[in-house]
């Protein structure tokens, strides 16, 4: 397993440093050889997090965790027998360089954020790879702002109140 730490912002969005929920952040090359398993390259797009680790070093070496582990195990990803996998994820950051808690939801094409000032951003990474383009405050993106919402509350139902 080859993969780097999060990327650092040098300048993009008029920034510098990381704590926020941009792509140049938040993804990272994550490249996987395991003959055993895969015994041919291929390109995968399932959204896989540095907490997935964990898990499959453990489930490859025949290891059970004794304590509860936030990731999942790659193996069936790896093998092309996974029957679901991740959608989402949660981006969070505290003590951003702009001083603005955030809490966000990153799906395959689409990237919310709701800040603790009642802020958002929404972004379309399909039309809008780069995030120039905050779409949060048009109308017609209502409904996915409120599902995205609700799941950064699924998944940390205290935000915003758990920010001082």
């Amino acid at each position: 397993i080859y993969m780097s730490d999060n990327g650092y912002e040098l300048g993009e969005h008029r920034l510098y440093g990381k704590g926020l929920a941009y792509q140049e952040q938040i993804r990272s090359p994550m490249f996987v050889r395991y003959p055993r398993l895969v015994p041919l390259p291929r390109y995968d797009s399932s959204i896989v997090l540095n907490i997935d680790v964990a898990p499959t070093l453990a489930e490859l070496a025949g290891a059970t965790p004794t304590l509860t582990v936030d990731g999942q195990s790659l193996v069936r990803v790896l093998d092309g027998t996974a029957p679901s996998w991740r959608t989402d994820f949660l981006t969070e950051s505290w003590l951003q360089p702009l001083g603005a808690e955030l809490a966000g939801i990153r799906e395959r094409d689409w990237v919310y954020s709701e800040l603790k000032s009642g802020e958002q951003e929404l972004y379309d990474l399909v039309n809008d790879p780069y995030e120039l383009n905050n779409v949060a405050y048009d109308p017609a993106h209502a409904a996915r702002i409120a599902a995205m919402s609700a799941r950064i509350k699924q998944i940390r139902p205290t935000w915003p109140g758990d920010v001082p």
